[in-house]
C-alpha cells in the first residue's frame, strides 16, 4: 500500500504485490545461505549438512563433480587446468642445504585436484592435425577484390545458381534449406553437400568446381581444415580426393 497522488492521507495498491513476493523469496534464501556460510566459518559442519542447509540434493552435486572430472580427462594435454591437476614433481635434493630446510609441508590438495581424481586416469583424445597438400596450390585471389568479383560474376552468367547442368542438359533444378548453424560452419557444410550432390550426378572424369564466396572456408577446403566444422572439412578433402578432379 501507497498513498494516493490526490490523497495523502489514502492508502492505494501500488499492484507490486507479485513483485515483492518474489523478491521476498529470493532474499529469504539468500539471508539462509549467507547464514549457514557464516557458521561453516565458525563451526565446521558435514558436507551433508551444508548441503541441507542449502536445500540441494547431494546427489545432484556429486554428478555434477562426476561431469566436471570427466571434462578434465578429456582436456588437451596443453590446456592450462592439466597442469594445475598433473602431479608435482620431486623436489630436488641439494647436499649443500640443511635437510630440515627442505622438509616440504603437506598442503591440502585443492578442490580442483580433488575433483579431478574422482576419475581414473585415462589416454587424452588427442587433436586431428592440419592436413597439407603436396603440391602447393595457387593463390585464391591474385587480383582486387572489385577485379575478382567481376570476373566471378562474368564466369557466374555460363553457370546458372540452382541448376545441375551435364553436357548441355539441365538435370536437376531447386535449392535447400541448411540445419542452423553459424555462417562459417553452414558454407562448409554446403560446399561438402553441395560436392555430394554433383559427385553422384557426376562420371569419374568429369571436372567439379566448387565456389565458395568466403576466403577463409576455401582456404579450409584446400588442406587446411579448421576447428570449428572441422569433420565437414575432412569429409569434403576425402571426397575431393577420392573424385581426383574438383577444384575449389
Amino acid at each position: 500500500m501507497a498513498p494516493g497522488t490526490g490523497n495523502a492521507t489514502r492508502l492505494v495498491s501500488t499492484q507490486i504485490k507479485h513483485l515483492v513476493d518474489r523478491f521476498d523469496a529470493v532474499l529469504r534464501h539468500a539471508i539462509r545461505r549467507s547464514s549457514s556460510h557464516l557458521e561453516d566459518h565458525a563451526h565446521p559442519r558435514p558436507p551433508s549438512r551444508s548441503w541441507y542447509s542449502t536445500r540441494i540434493p547431494s546427489i545432484l552435486l556429486e554428478s555434477q563433480r562426476i561431469r566436471f572430472s570427466a571434462r578434465l580427462k578429456s582436456l588437451d594435454v596443453r590446456h592450462l587446468l592439466v597442469a594445475r591437476t598433473s602431479p608435482k614433481p620431486a623436489r630436488a635434493y641439494h647436499s649443500s642445504i640443511k635437510r630440515k630446510f627442505l622438509v616440504e609441508r603437506r598442503s591440502q590438495k585443492t578442490r580442483l585436484e580433488r575433483t579431478n581424481a574422482l576419475l581414473p586416469n585415462c589416454a587424452r583424445p588427442a587433436m586431428l592435425p592440419r592436413q597439407y597438400s603436396d603440391a602447393e596450390a595457387g593463390p585464391l585471389q591474385t587480383a582486387t577484390k572489385a577485379d575478382t568479383a567481376e570476373g566471378f560474376l562474368a564466369w557466374l552468367k555460363d553457370a546458372a545458381i540452382g541448376n545441375l547442368i551435364r553436357n548441355e542438359q539441365p538435370i536437376a533444378h531447386g535449392s535447400g534449406r541448411l540445419g542452423p548453424a553459424e555462417v562459417f560452419d553452414a558454407e562448409a557444410v554446403g560446399a561438402l553437400e553441395g560436392l555430394q550432390a554433383a559427385i553422384a550426378a557426376a562420371t569419374n572424369t568429369t571436372s567439379i568446381v566448387v565456389c565458395i564466396d568466403n576466403l577463409a572456408v576455401a582456404t579450409c577446403l584446400r588442406g587446411n581444415p579448421a576447428d570449428s566444422s572441422q569433420d565437414a572439412f575432412t569429409k569434403f578433402q576425402d571426397l575431393a580426393k577420392a573424385h581426383g578432379d574438383v577444384e575449389v
